[in-house]
């Protein structure tokens, strides 16, 4: 017994060693790449052409005579995204960096509330009334068939169905496509909701409540945390997001649309003699756009790694 209990504990500790191995290996490439990112994004280009991996440092020609002086144009080569990253319209004007970035915050802000609350509400009213009507199971099936079975037709579909509906191309009007009410958070709310007892809206009921009252004041609360999670999980998701407004909204494009087609852009260089085709510029475009939910999810990033706990009362 003893003997197979050390080889037990043996393997277990290979095991781990492995696993952790990986787990920092795959981390330490990561940075590395991240930094490398960051530091090639102010470089020049002739930096990068000759120089990929090192930090800055002069080039000389043949001659002798200085072509780069080897420093960092962080400064530069972030003023000239802001200045020339542009996204087209549906008429073919340009639009500029900031009004893409009032486009990306309603985007991001309006569309990820609506895409948690409308499966908030649907999960709540299947998980808590599902009893008392018998149909609600086909409900269930529909649900899943329309996220897991994969329907070819559905996008020339659905452009077509934006285009009677009147929400094509109409930022305000095209929020309401985003309150179908189920999907991935359908199914973490209603765990949640099944996990919660019925016996807080019992007590309410007697004291008087309504279902509103219920839901809004007692139920809702105790699931806070969940809600936070999942909204800042769907802002950031909604923030690199090129491809919705491309399709449907096109003359409200937002940032991550405008970085898609500045690093497909085939347009000479700039006055300042930058080029919007070179890697450097385009890797600087890319910091821009991340940094705001690279900071978010540094912020929130205790509370979206944590557990997901629920308040209640004890007793």
């Amino acid at each position: 017994m003893e003997k197979l209990s050390f080889k037990s504990k043996r393997a277990r500790s290979i095991f781990a060693i492995t696993v952790w191995t990986l787990i920092l290996t795959w981390c330490v490439l990561f940075l590395y790449v991240l930094a490398w990112g960051l530091m090639t994004s102010g470089k020049s280009d002739m930096q990068f052409t000759y120089n990929k991996l090192g930090f800055p440092k002069p080039i000389t020609n043949k001659w002798g005579v200085v072509r780069d002086p080897g420093k960092f144009q962080f400064l530069e080569n972030y003023a000239f995204v802001f200045e020339s990253m542009t996204a087209p319209d549906s008429h073919g004007a340009r639009v500029s960096f900031f009004p893409m970035l009032l486009n990306t915050l309603y985007y991001t802000l309006a569309y990820g509330l609506v895409a948690v609350v409308s499966p908030m509400l649907c999960s709540y009213i299947y998980a808590k009334y599902s009893k008392r009507v018998r149909w609600t199971k086909l409900v269930w099936v529909i649900m899943l068939v329309n996220m897991y079975v994969p329907l070819s037709a559905s996008l020339a579909a659905s452009i077509n169905l934006a285009m009677q509906l009147g929400t094509y191309n109409n930022i305000f009007t095209f929020i309401w496509t985003y309150c179908g009410g189920f999907g991935g958070c359908f199914l973490i709310y209603y765990a949640i909701w099944k996990g919660l007892s019925w016996d807080y809206a019992e007590a309410a009921i007697i004291d008087g409540a309504n279902h509103f009252t219920i839901l809004f004041r007692i139920m809702f609360p105790m699931t806070l945390t969940v809600f936070w999670v999942l909204y800042i999980t769907q802002i950031i998701a909604l923030w690199s997001d090129y491809q919705t407004p491309m399709v449907y909204l096109r003359d409200y494009p937002t940032l991550a649309y405008g970085v898609f087609v500045f690093n497909s852009t085939v347009n000479a260089a700039g006055a300042n003699g930058l080029d919007p085709t070179s890697v450097t510029i385009k890797l600087a475009a890319l910091f821009i756009v991340a940094t705001p939910m690279f900071t978010l999810f540094m912020i929130f990033k205790d509370k979206m790694m944590g557990s997901l706990t629920m308040g209640g009362l004890k007793g």
